[in-house]
């Protein structure tokens, strides 16, 4: 079963962005990557399925420009 979802994710303290170029190395090594970014849910403590697709990704922090 496939599913469509908004997802908003929080990576402070994960990935420390400073500048334009490190940004878009997280765009493409991490947050859209190879499919290795996958989705695991501690409620049911297991793993649910691999990131497809990324689109409209958007940088909330006010410090990137």
């Amino acid at each position: 079963m496939k599913i469509r979802m908004t997802i908003e994710v929080d990576c402070t303290g994960l990935i420390d962005i400073k500048c334009d170029d490190e940004k878009m190395w997280a765009e493409n090594e991490i947050l859209i990557g190879n499919r290795e970014l996958i989705l695991h849910s501690n409620e049911i403590g297991d793993y649910i399925g691999e990131v497809t697709k990324v689109s409209n990704l958007t940088w909330l922090d006010a410090d990137i420009e």
